[in-house]
């Protein structure tokens, strides 16, 4: 078990952030993007749920998951995360639910056939933040590595040598 969370992501703090501000500002920064073609790409994703059909919701904030991330990693360790993933993608893509609430949280563990009560204990206790953390930071060092090798690999670069 771990120290309680002490609600890490908090770029996003508890509270919602405005998604497409959010979005618009990450991509003008990282894309260069307009904010119609944003919205454009929004309506893509959409568009591509609907073909498979799901119907995914216009979303409007970008949430605090570091609660459903400590979740998904119990309900892993319960043989139960492919579940949960399910659900907590059902309640925000498709009904639009706040995934940092508790509430929302506890719905999915119920739908994903785990313990209420207990994933209630592991929200409260703060369980598995550190275990949450470290996954992040592997995966950020990953992410890093390969922006790195495709940048190199772009500027004729191959382990590091110029080519």
């Amino acid at each position: 078990m771990s120290k309680p969370a002490t609600r890490p992501f908090s770029r996003y703090a508890a509270e919602a952030v405005s998604y497409f501000g959010n979005l618009i500002r990450k991509s003008r920064i990282e894309r260069q993007e307009t904010a119609a073609q944003l919205a454009e790409r929004q309506a893509l994703i959409r568009a591509r749920a609907a073909e498979v059909g799901l119907s995914f919701r216009l979303r409007t904030h970008v949430y605090n998951t570091f609660d459903a991330h400590r979740l998904l990693h119990w309900a892993a360790l319960q043989g139960r995360g492919l579940e949960l993933k399910r659900a907590l993608l059902q309640a925000y893509h498709v009904r639009g639910e706040n995934p940092a609430s508790h509430e929302v949280l506890l719905k999915a563990a119920a739908i994903a056939g785990l313990g209420v009560d207990a994933a209630r204990e592991v929200l409260a206790r703060g369980d598995y933040a550190d275990e949450v953390l470290g996954t992040l930071e592997v995966n950020l060092g990953k992410l890093l590595t390969a922006v790195q090798r495709g940048r190199d690999r772009l500027q004729g670069k191959v382990g590091g040598q110029r080519q």
